[in-house]
């Protein structure tokens, strides 16, 4: 029922006295005044912890009687009869009796309330900005009148939603910070625009209302008042200070404005020394001659660094490769000095990012600069460490840099007592004939003796795996394991582990060295399918997983590419120190020998993990004895050519055209360059028959001896190795060639071999004598002076690869040849 303002309330009066910031009551005044709270009660005594005898909504206007202390008087109807009470003086808002015509402007959105309460209806509202005109009401409204659909009605305003201007405006000047800076037709950002200013233009205007100022501008020649949000501008300091700097942005520029976008005055390279003043947040003020004229302009202050207040006398190292003294705060000036990584360096403390030394030139002292990224600062408060030596010998340098000499040198594993120093550095004392010496090891190069070793497991990948006293194969062996023994131990340098052994029930502490065991769990399988149509492609993929699959039993590498750039791969099998080879696919269509040579490959692989026999061979003992070193395909271009078309080499048309145009190369012998690399060796290259004298698909022997990359990569790779004996494997005809061309006592091993390899595959010997030149077996017996032999495996098929249902026949005759090899070869020696 208290809700509109129309609506009286009965009350009566009692008398007390209220005093106020704007109004001082008589005692026993009555007075009107806004009920404040939700629920305004009139309390039977003075105490809220008394009767609550009515309640009045907020904005709900009461009568009352001023009184001594904290409390109103009043009377309230209660069943028809007057009742007095008290309204404590914190509930009501007192009533002006002397209201004054007020002007202020809307602070957000302004609304004019039907009572003064914020929880009753509006009749009005008014934008941010807006000027409005009102009356004071209370302490905490002010009354006004609005109309209404053409009708006048008295509504209120919260003091808090307007703002009044300052009654006697003070005139400023500062710099408009914002881009742009604008003046607004009434203040409010979201109001027209009556003109706007860039960044950093001087302006002049008014205190007017708080977070605006009141400007005039200028509009075809007529003043317009305007207003210009607080925040958009600074005022320069009352007091600026002197101050100088240095440059740090390249170039640093002198603007006309404090702004980065108006007329540059003048610019200076990164690193000058530069004076100003303090002007507002962000610019400083600085003097700049133009033609010997003086000129104000204004330097960004992110563009300058102030050089530290106190100095301090530092000491340090040079980290990079070199340091320079720069003869300003820039890379790009001269070079006054030059030291060296390592060099220790004083200095003193000048910026943020750089020190100021001095260096003397012909006699004179030179102040420079160094960059602090170039030079690193020792610890103040150095901790005694110890460690051991990490990765291979750990030295003891002269200077904090690889580059200096050593002092000393440790082996991997010893243990060593050092300081902290550097990031990257530690300081240790070393003793030389006696004295004392300071050096420095690189943290790299140790690890903590307190370090969080790993418990690990591994495989012994050895004939035997050794434990040793010390981190040195030269050192006392405490233990040793064959291949395939699990072994368990900790993770410790970087090239050994450490492990425990007992020897006569006492515990001892070994080092094993990490290429003597795996990680991985040993587990042979079958890894190559030679029933098929063995690609290029399928033998790298079986290389690399038997690779690892044998940890330190099978090895890999690259030992040249072919003419259409495809690695040519050589795989080892075996520890020993005497060497064979065996190599396939020299001819394209006989790819079905590099099927032969891999099935060889996994077979004594797993026998060796297995120690089981092949054909009777105790393969462990021969290839801890014997490494064998396959070539599995001499040809890939020429193989994959067969296989795949034109399409699987780059030069598609030209070994069409060397095709005679047809597409179908079952019958092509030669490499992608149309050369029969069985013909191209430089051995009897000159007595090679059947020459077509071009490029063809079969025995063109190439227009010079060695000519081709596939040759030349064998020859020299076997050259290196210096093997013991040799077998070049082709198709088709079960026949053995061996070399009668040999004398005396190679002649005569050469023919014990040869024997042996018959026995086995039961294909007849062949003499070499009278049969075509440019062979690898013909070179090898030249160049290496010892036995070799040619096996053409296969029933004679023609001109084409071997057929896959022959292969079982094959790998019965050929399962233990390169075992054969192997031992033959340890008679050899």
């Amino acid at each position: 029922m208290y809700k509109k303002l129309g609506v009286l309330f009965s009350v009566v009066l009692c008398v007390v006295m209220l005093t106020s910031v704007e109004h001082t009551y008589s005692e026993s005044e009555s007075l009107e005044g806004v009920a404040l709270e939700d629920q305004t009660y009139v309390y039977q005594n003075k105490s809220k912890d008394s009767k609550q005898l009515k309640g009045y909504n907020s904005g709900s206007i009461l009568k009352f009687k001023n009184q001594e202390g904290n409390w109103y008087t009043a009377v309230v109807i209660l069943n028809n009869e007057r009742v007095s009470g008290y309204i404590h003086k914190e509930d009501v808002d007192v009533i002006t009796t002397e209201q004054k015509d007020l002007t202020g402007y809307s602070v957000n959105h302004t609304k004019v309330y039907q009572s003064p309460t914020k929880n009753d209806d509006h009749w009005k509202s008014y934008a941010k900005g807006e000027k409005l005109y009102y009356k004071t009401f209370s302490e905490q409204w002010y009354e006004a009148t609005v109309y209404v659909n053409g009708e006048p009605k008295t509504g209120y305003i919260h003091v808090g939603d307007v703002d009044e201007p300052t009654q006697e405006p003070t005139s400023l000047s500062g710099v408009g910070v914002k881009k742009p800076t604008t003046v607004y037709d009434s203040p409010n950002s979201n109001s027209d625009a009556l003109k706007t200013y860039p960044s950093g233009s001087f302006l002049k205007f008014e205190t007017f209302i708080e977070g605006w100022y009141k400007a005039t501008v200028y509009l075809n020649h007529k003043p317009h008042t305007g207003y210009i949000k607080a925040s958009d501008v600074d005022f320069p300091t009352d007091q600026p200070e002197n101050l100088s700097g240095v440059g740090v942005k390249s170039p640093t520029k002198v603007y006309a404005l404090p702004n980065a976008s108006s007329d540059v005055l003048k610019s200076y390279q990164s690193g000058s020394i530069l004076k100003y003043q303090t002007f507002i947040d962000g610019w400083y003020k600085a003097t700049v001659y133009l033609n010997h004229e003086p000129h104000t302009g204004y330097i960004k202050a992110s563009d300058v660094e102030e050089p530290v207040d106190q100095v301090e006398d530092l000491t340090g190292f040079v980290v990079k490769n070199q340091a320079h003294v720069y003869s300003k705060l820039n890379r790009s000036s001269d070079t006054l000095k030059s030291y060296g990584q390592g060099e220790k360096l004083y200095f003193q403390t000048f910026t943020q990012n750089w020190y100021k030394a001095t260096v003397y030139l012909n006699h004179k002292a030179h102040t420079g600069y160094i960059h602090k990224s170039d030079v690193e600062i020792p610890v103040e408060d150095q901790k005694n460490l110890k460690g051991y030596g990490y990765d291979g010998t750990t030295h003891v340098y002269s200077k904090p840099s690889k580059q200096s000499s050593p002092l000393k040198s440790y082996r991997e594993g010893s243990l060593l007592y050092y300081r902290s120093f550097m990031d990257q550095w530690y300081e240790a004392t070393v003793y030389l004939d006696g004295q004392a010496h300071t050096g420095y090891i690189h943290r790299h190069d140790v690890i903590d003796h307190q370090a969080e070793q790993e418990d690990l497991s591994g495989y012994a990948i050895n004939e035997s795996t050794y434990v040793y006293k010390g981190t040195s194969r030269n050192s006392k062996k405490l233990k040793g394991y064959s291949y395939g023994s699990k072994l368990k131990f900790k993770s410790f340098t970087k090239n050994w582990y450490e492990a425990t052994v007992y020897l006569n029930h006492e515990p001892h502490t070994g080092y094993i060295h990490k290429n003597d065991v795996t990680l991985g769990e040993i587990n042979p399988k079958s890894v190559v399918n030679p029933k098929t149509k063995y690609s290029y492609q399928q033998m790298i993929k079986d290389i690399n997983e038997l690779e690892s699959m044998y940890p330190g039993l099978v090895s890999s590498s690259v030992i040249g590419q072919s003419y259409d750039g495809r690695d040519l791969y050589t795989v080892k099998v075996g520890n020993g120190s005497t060497k064979v080879h065996i190599n396939a696919s020299t001819h394209a269509r006989e790819w079905m020998t590099t099927n032969l040579v891999m099935d060889q490959i996994d077979t004594y692989s797993q026998a060796y993990v297995r120690n089981s026999k092949v054909d009777g061979y105790n393969v462990r003992d021969l290839l801890n004895k014997v490494s064998i070193y396959y070539v599995p395909m001499v040809n890939p271009d020429g193989v994959m050519l067969v296989q795949e078309g034109a399409g699987a080499v780059s030069n598609s048309s030209e070994v069409i055209d060397i095709n005679g145009g047809s597409k179908d190369f079952s019958a092509w012998k030669a490499n992608a360059r149309g050369v029969d690399l069985n013909r191209n060796y430089t051995s009897l290259w000159d007595n090679v028959k059947n020459d077509p004298g071009e490029p063809s698909p079969t025995n063109f022997k190439g227009y010079e001896p060695m000519s081709e990359p596939e040759v030349q990569a064998l020859s020299q790779y076997v050259d290196l190795q210096n093997f013991d004996t040799a077998i070049a494997y082709h198709s088709s005809g079960e026949i053995i060639y061996w070399d009668t061309l040999a004398e005396g006592e190679l002649k005569e091993d050469s023919r014990d071999i040869a024997d042996r390899l018959s026995d086995k595959t039961s294909y007849p010997l062949s003499m070499t004598e009278g049969v075509s030149g440019g062979h690898f077996t013909d070179w090898f017996l030249f160049n290496e002076f010892s036995p070799n032999f040619t096996l053409e495996i296969s029933p004679f098929v023609g001109p084409q690869p071997v057929p896959l249902n022959n292969y079982d026949r094959i790998w019965g005759q050929n399962d233990s040849v390169g075992l054969i090899l192997a031992e033959e070869a340890l008679k050899l020696d």
